[in-house]
């Protein structure tokens, strides 16, 4: 694991040393604005506009989220990503090397980038249509600036810091820390200085969590701070024994945060005493996620907890093949991470059974974000990538209970897609697997000519072009029924009526006489070839020739398996059939 963070170490470095300068950023414009434009704005969205999605770092998104790792898009950068992403207003922000790009969130098209003259690997922070960066430069000038989040164009910059770190913004200000100690607050408007507070450590890696007034922060020193968010004034520090490197999370009243000390912390936010804390087997480098009652978090020692929120019992872990340094995301569930070993991850939030995971090219220590069910996150390969749900296919019928040759109408508009729109639809009526019918609106109508059970498949396309299928089975039925009359006279008269619901095929009948002295007609049979529902046929025995009284027995079959049978008596005189009854 050392020699890991020492190879991790010094790819940064290098980066550091020998990538160029430019200047003040640089602004390069695409044509990716127009199609994110439909989506900016969007009030019901669950945006991921900073750092674990919001000012207490909670790392829970309501959004609902893929089941599989179907990849939509991937942006290839110049070098590794190590940074974060944020997604708001229809378009995904990610810093690589020297250059922060700004994405169409749907379709990975870039709309601007903008090339600081430092290592801009910093996490953004969206706020009122400008985003927040920062840029660090070991020889040169570290920053913080502001430019407008749909264009790139260039709002202010702070300059009197030193290697910052990941800024938030809460009510009209800018919070974030610094490798020189400190905490910074200014004005989000024009950046002008506010107030800073010094924790004499060697310094400050994460990103302020901020909540009811509070800004929660941890340091080099081994202690997690409360300050005043008006004024910087400190509430209570609680100490640790190592230095602490990742962002704190708040929640109904506590605050949650790892440390190098191989501790996971719970706290009481308001004055700082310690509720709990669990042993891992090594650093815990990576800010903890807050859902359903419970924290995930990660730990260098390849594990993902899973703890309750307020007793910090152990409830699950999984284990893998490298470092766990990305923070984990909830949503729908599931809970989202990455790790060294190049992987990211799918877990059932509730029993950490694995649902997924995708190998990408190289280590995978940036942290998912989130939205309208795609998850966005870098890795070492140079990459950023976004996983998509499947469209979730569905369909219902009327009527209900069809008939034979009854035309049906199927109705897939209950058909969604988490993260798109549908744009397809294709209908298996034979279940050979070959779609039979095409439609760009969710009706279409089938019959079928005989009773049975039909399994149905319907294919959905949403306009990612992922496919999902829903196969349900219709029943095609109804009933027959045969009333039978028969009458007598010259020869044996029946009437056969279909009184059921739906057609009878290949009717067969018999009749028989039994009893009597009959030397000719004692049995006959016939077919009729169908019968529609509510019809009679007249079928008629002659000649017949015999004496005395007699039993007449009709039967009657057909092939759909209904039958009858009726009998009646009477008296044979000659050709003549009389008194039946």
């Amino acid at each position: 694991m050392k020699n890991d963070m020492w190879t991790k170490g010094l790819i940064i470095g290098i980066i550091m040393l020998f990538v160029g300068t430019s200047g003040i950023p640089i602004i390069c414009g695409d044509s990716g604005l127009k199609d994110a434009s439909k989506q900016s704005r969007d009030s019901s969205t669950d945006w991921w506009p900073m750092f674990h999605h919001d000012l207490t770092h909670s790392g829970y998104s309501s959004s609902l989220a893929p089941s599989t790792c179907h990849v939509v898009w991937v942006y290839q950068t110049e070098i590794l990503i190590l940074a974060s992403p944020v997604v708001a207003d229809g378009k995904v922000y990610i810093g690589s090397n020297h250059t922060y790009y700004c994405l169409n969130a749907k379709t990975g098209e870039k709309i601007w980038e903008c090339i600081t003259d430092g290592w801009a690997e910093g996490n953004p922070a969206v706020e009122n249509g400008k985003i927040y960066l920062v840029s660090r430069n070991q020889e040169g000038e570290n920053k913080i600036f502001c430019l407008h989040a749909d264009t790139g164009q260039y709002i202010w910059n702070y300059t009197d810091c030193y290697w910052p770190f990941n800024p938030v913004v809460y009510d009209g200000m800018v919070y974030f820390g610094s490798l020189d100690g400190y905490v910074r607050c200014l004005n989000a408007l024009d950046g002008t200085f506010i107030w800073s507070f010094s924790t004499d450590s060697v310094g400050i890696s994460n990103s302020p969590a901020i909540s009811d007034g509070n800004v929660y922060f941890g340091a080099g020193n081994g202690r997690m701070y409360c300050v005043n968010a008006s004024n910087g004034d400190e509430k209570w520090n609680y100490l640790t024994n190592a230095k602490i490197m990742e962002c704190a999370s708040v929640s109904d009243g506590k605050v949650y945060f790892g440390s190098c000390d191989y501790k996971i912390y719970c706290l009481n936010a308001e004055n700082g005493q310690s509720i709990w804390n669990y042993t891992t087997s090594y650093y815990v480098d990576s800010t903890p996620a807050i859902a359903y009652g419970k924290i995930f978090i990660g730990s260098r020692d390849c594990n993902l907890y899973c703890l309750d929120a307020g007793t910090g019992q152990y409830l699950w872990s999984y284990t893998a093949d490298g470092q766990v340094d990305s923070s984990p995301a909830v949503a729908d569930g599931k809970v989202y991470v990455g790790s060294d070993d190049g992987r990211m991850y799918c877990f059932n939030a509730e029993t950490g059974t694995k649902i997924w995971d995708y190998m990408t090219g190289s280590y995978v220590m940036s942290s998912p974000a989130i939205v309208n069910g795609k998850v966005y996150i870098g890795s070492y390969d140079n990459n950023l990538y976004c996983f998509g749900c499947e469209p979730l296919a569905d369909f219902s019928w009327t009527p209900p209970n069809p008939r034979p040759n009854q035309q049906i109408t199927f109705d897939a508009s209950a058909s969604q897609d988490p993260d798109g729109t549908i744009t397809l639809y294709e209908w298996d009526w034979d279940n050979d697997g070959v779609y039979d019918e095409t439609h760009s609106t969710p009706t279409a109508t089938h019959a079928w000519a005989n009773i049975g059970n039909y399994p149905v498949t319907v294919r959905v396309t949403d306009d990612d072009t992922v496919t999902g299928t829903m196969t349900k089975t219709v029943t095609v039925s109804g009933t027959i029924n045969f009333t039978i009359d028969i009458t007598g006279g010259f020869g044996v008269t029946a009437v056969i009526t279909n009184t059921g619901t739906i057609n009878a095929t290949s009717i067969q009948w018999t009749f028989t006489l039994t009893d009597g002295f009959i030397l000719l007609g004692k049995t006959k049979n016939g077919t009729i070839t169908s019968l529609a529902a509510g019809v009679s046929e007249t079928v008629k025995v002659k000649p017949i020739l015999g004496f005395g009284k007699t039993t007449i027995q009709v039967d009657v079959t057909c092939a759909e398996g209904a039958s009858a049978t009726k009998t009646a008596t009477g008296t044979l005189f000659l050709f003549f059939v009389i008194g039946v009854k």
